[in-house]
């Protein structure tokens, strides 16, 4: 099993306890959107229909991942590759995506893809964790990062 962990960093102090949950709601067109937040910190992440990260962004509305930064917008935001041979690892719009409510402050959605890959996102009110599973063994991650050209 190959995983990668993405941590988004919310501030915390000593002296409270802050209120954490992670909630889910479904949008048109069958995308989710899963909101997390530690205090005053947190952070959402879209679904597309067959459960792809279409953009992830802070509770102040800086985007971190974004699938429309690309060129042609045909690239998620969160893309997955088998590292022998770089084929994508995409789910389609019939493969099944469960959503659980672990806890109030726990989502998992798992991701069953028709070529045997698994792709399971666990939400926590600090951290988006990536999970991968499948024939090729291993997998790499990539991000699509929104950037701004500058003008000189």
């Amino acid at each position: 099993m190959c995983a990668c962990h993405l941590f988004l960093a919310t501030a915390s102090h000593a002296a409270e306890t802050p209120a954490s949950a992670v909630t889910v709601t479904a949008l048109p067109q069958g995308e989710r959107e899963i909101a997390a937040v530690a205090g005053a910190s947190g952070y959402v992440v879209r679904l597309s229909a067959n459960g792809g990260v279409a953009r992830l962004a802070d509770l102040e509305g800086n985007v971190l991942l974004d699938g429309a930064a690309s060129p042609d917008r045909s690239v998620p935001a969160l893309g997955v590759f088998e590292v022998k041979g770089g084929a994508a690892v995409a789910a389609t719009p019939t493969d099944p995506v469960t959503v659980e409510q672990i806890s109030p402050a726990e989502v998992k959605v798992t991701v069953t893809c028709g070529n045997g890959a698994k792709l399971t996102y666990l939400a926590q009110p600090k951290s988006l964790k990536v999970a991968v599973e499948g024939p090729a063994g291993r997998y790499l991650v990539r991000g699509c990062y929104p950037c701004r050209d500058r003008k000189s």
